[in-house]
């Protein structure tokens, strides 16, 4: 702790977060209005969707997996069985109207790609409100396939720029397999904000952090760092010297 006091300051009691995600704030998936340069925050830690709807067309649709992720699959672990399904995550509107340039990014497990699996990231700026007669400009780029279920990669597009400047757009997660192959796609920590990302591939996600208030360092990168002033920190007090 005495480590941790030295290499830190924090302005206030009120700068630290909670050790849980606050349903009735802003850190994921609450109503409160969102920090200034961030126009969608979704953790997928709640129970349910907040900020963004299933429709569904047929099958298995989106789900919130253990208050932990999204996840996108035809594919039931339990029962062994595979069905046909093809289900769209659609985000709330976001309003861009202020923005100069802006990011999507998310930490994502993509799995089991197969011949007759698709798995797309959409925007739009004229959301019918059927997914099916909605205009979609795919912005998904290479998905990244792990090899195990505890690599989470980083998804990173800048928002292209004819929807800077406007209000009404929606990004979409989207997914389909057959009856006989389906992929997994499991999505947490998404986040669009103002400022662009450099693009040309996926990096595996640390799970470390880079200090925000949306995004805190864990206590090892906290402790990894020579010093920081006005970072956020998640994690817990397990004793003082």
């Amino acid at each position: 702790l005495a480590l941790m006091m030295a290499a830190f300051t924090f302005t206030s009691c009120e700068d630290v977060p909670a050790p849980y995600d606050d349903p009735n704030g802003n850190g994921g998936n609450g109503s409160s209005e969102l920090p200034e340069g961030e126009y969608l925050n979704e953790t997928f830690t709640t129970s349910d969707f907040v900020n963004f709807e299933v429709k569904n067309i047929k099958g298995t649709p989106w789900t919130i997996y253990n208050s932990k992720y999204a996840i996108g699959s035809g594919y039931d672990n339990s029962l062994k069985i595979t069905t046909e399904s093809e289900s769209y995550l659609i985000s709330k509107e976001l309003d861009l109207m202020s923005s100069k340039e802006a990011s999507l990014t998310f930490d994502y497990v993509f799995r089991y790609n197969r011949e007759g699996c698709v798995d797309k990231v959409y925007i739009t700026d004229n959301y019918t409100g059927d997914p099916a007669t909605t205009s979609w400009e795919d912005i998904t780029g290479n998905l990244t396939e792990a090899s195990d279920w505890n690599t989470w990669t980083t998804f990173q597009r800048n928002i292209p720029a004819k929807y800077i400047g406007k209000k009404g757009i929606r990004i979409a997660l989207y997914y389909s397999c057959t009856e006989s192959t389906s992929a997994t796609w499991e999505i947490k920590n998404l986040f669009v904000k103002e400022g662009k990302v450099e693009e040309g591939g996926d990096e595996p996600s640390t799970g470390e952090g880079d200090g925000t208030e949306t995004n805190p360092f864990s206590v090892n990168a906290a402790l990894a760092k020579e010093s920081a002033e006005n970072v956020y920190v998640k994690g817990f007090i397990v004793g003082y010297v």
